[in-house]
C-alpha cells in the first residue's frame, strides 16, 4: 500500500503535492487527501467525511502516513521522505554535501519564513504584532534576495529543481497573496513566477483544483448491461435523470453502455475504463490497487480477460441477429472460459478475485456470473464460481447497488 499525503491547498502542503508530482511518485508511492484544515475534516480520496485527528493528533499539515502507520510532519520531513522516494530526482542524496546543503535551507524555511508567513494569516493576530511579523518577514526574505538569490540561479540549490524550491515558492506565493501580489521587497528572479511556468507546476495545481472541486460525472447504464442515467439500448434513450427522454446518441454516438460522460462533453466507455475511473476517484472505499503497482496491473489484466473472453461472448448471445448455430458455438465457448475460472482463478476458494478486498473486477465478475443464466447454463455447474457469486450478493452494498438500479428503472 502507498503512503498518503494529506495536506490543505492553501498551506504548505502544496509544496509537498507539487514536490511528489515531480518527483513521480504521486498515485503509486504516495496518494494524496486533501483536508479542510478549519473544521480538521479530510475532503478527498479514500477517507472523505472523516475526523482528521483520528490520522494526525496534532492537526497539521502535511503529514504522511507511512505503510506501517507512522505519521510524519513537518515540511523538513516530509519533503526529504518524498526525495528519498522519488522516481524524478527532487533533490541530493542522503550522506552528501549537497544534502545538508538542502537540510540548511529546509530549515531556514521552516523557522524564519513559514512560521511567520502562519502567524500572519492568522485572524487572531493583533495589529501591532502583524506588524512586527510583517517587518520580521521583511528582514528574512531580504536576505535570501540579496544573499541567496543574488547571483541570478535558476533553483536555489545546484543546476536543478529541489523540494527546498518547492518550499520557498509556497512562502513567496503566499508573501505575495498577503500583499495583492506585490512584494515590498526586490524580486529580480521572480522565483514564484518562474517557477509558476513549469508544466509539472500547473498540472500539480491542476490536481488540487481537481481534489478541491471535483468535476461532476454523468454515469449511463442499462440493468441488463454491465454499466446514473438509465438508457433504453434498443430505443436508444434516456429513461431516468436529468436528461430523461433526450436522445441517447448525440450524448454517447457509439450508442452502448456504460459510459461515462464528463462535463466538457469528453466521453469514456469500456468496462476496463469506465471501472478503473471509478477505481481512482472513489471516495470512502478502496475499490483496488492504485496506478503504478504490480496489483494494478493483475487488476487491469482481471479486467481485459472479462471484457474479451466472457462479456464480448455474453453480448452476442443476447443478440437476436446470432444465429441459432453461432449461439450453440458462443454458449460452449462460454462454458469452457467459466470452467477455466472455476479450476483455476477460484480453485484456492478465494473471496475477492485481486488482493483481498473487494475490486472493481468483482463488480465486473458478478454482472457476467448474474448474466449467464438468462443464456441457459446454470452457475451451479461451476461450484467455486458459485461459492464466490454468493457471497458477493451476500454483501451489504451489492443488494443496495441492485435496489438502487431496481428504484430507478423507468
Amino acid at each position: 500500500m502507498p503512503a498518503t499525503l494529506y495536506y490543505a491547498v492553501l498551506s504548505s502542503g502544496s509544496a509537498n503535492v507539487i514536490a511528489a508530482y515531480r518527483a513521480g511518485i504521486l498515485g503509486s508511492k504516495l496518494t494524496a487527501q486533501q483536508v479542510d484544515i478549519t473544521t480538521k475534516t479530510i475532503l478527498s480520496g479514500p477517507d472523505a467525511g472523516k475526523d482528521y485527528f483520528a490520522v494526525n493528533s496534532r492537526g497539521n499539515v502535511p503529514a504522511i502516513v507511512l505503510e506501517n502507520g507512522d505519521c510524519l510532519t513537518e515540511n523538513s520531513a516530509t519533503l526529504q521522505w518524498i526525495v528519498d522516494n522519488a522516481v524524478t530526482s527532487v533533490g541530493p542524496k542522503i550522506g552528501t554535501q549537497e544534502r545538508l546543503a538542502l537540510q540548511t535551507k529546509l530549515s531556514y524555511i521552516s523557522s524564519e519564513l513559514h512560521g511567520v508567513i502562519h502567524d500572519l494569516f492568522n485572524p487572531a493576530t493583533t495589529d501591532p504584532v502583524r506588524k512586527y511579523l510583517t517587518d520580521k518577514l521583511k528582514l528574512k526574505l531580504q536576505y535570501v534576495n540579496d544573499q541567496e538569490l543574488a547571483d541570478g540561479r535558476a533553483y536555489w540549490i545546484g543546476n536543478e529543481y529541489t523540494v527546498a524550491d518547492s518550499y520557498l515558492y509556497f512562502v513567496l506565493a503566499f508573501y505575495r497573496i498577503h500583499w495583492n501580489r506585490n512584494l515590498p521587497v526586490p524580486d529580480p528572479q521572480d522565483l514564484p513566477g518562474r517557477l509558476e511556468r513549469f508544466t509539472f507546476i500547473k498540472e500539480a495545481h491542476s490536481l488540487m483544483e481537481a481534489q478541491t472541486n471535483p468535476e461532476t460525472v454523468t454515469l449511463y447504464y442499462n440493468p441488463l448491461s454491465s454499466g446514473i442515467a438509465n438508457v433504453d439500448l434498443a430505443s436508444k434513450r434516456v429513461l431516468t435523470g436529468p436528461l430523461k427522454g433526450s436522445d441517447y446518441l448525440p450524448i454517447n454516438p457509439k450508442g452502448n453502455v456504460p459510459a461515462l460522460v464528463f462535463s466538457d462533453g469528453t466521453v469514456v466507455n469500456q468496462n476496463a475504463a469506465t471501472l478503473q475511473w471509478i477505481l481512482d476517484n472513489a471516495q470512502g472505499q478502496c475499490l483496488g490497487p492504485a496506478n503504478g503497482i504490480e496489483e494494478r496491473y493483475v487488476l487491469q489484466s482481471k479486467l481485459s480477460y472479462t471484457s474479451s473472453e466472457l462479456h464480448g461472448v455474453l453480448h452476442d448471445l443476447f443478440s437476436p441477429a446470432t444465429s441459432v448455430e453461432a449461439k450453440a458455438y458462443l454458449l460452449a465457448k462460454l462454458k469452457v472460459k467459466l470452467q477455466f475460472l472455476n479450476d483455476v482463478e477460484f480453485r484456492d476458494g478465494r473471496k475477492y478475485w485481486v488482493g483481498m478486498e473487494f475490486s472493481v473486477a468483482d463488480a465486473y465478475l458478478y454482472f457476467i456470473l448474474f448474466a449467464i443464466g438468462l443464456v441457459g447454463l446454470e452457475l451451479a455447474e461451476f461450484k467455486n464460481l458459485k461459492v464466490y457469486f454468493e457471497a458477493l450478493n451476500d454483501l451489504d452494498f451489492v443488494q443496495e447497488a441492485l435496489a438502487f438500479v431496481a428504484q430507478h428503472k423507468a
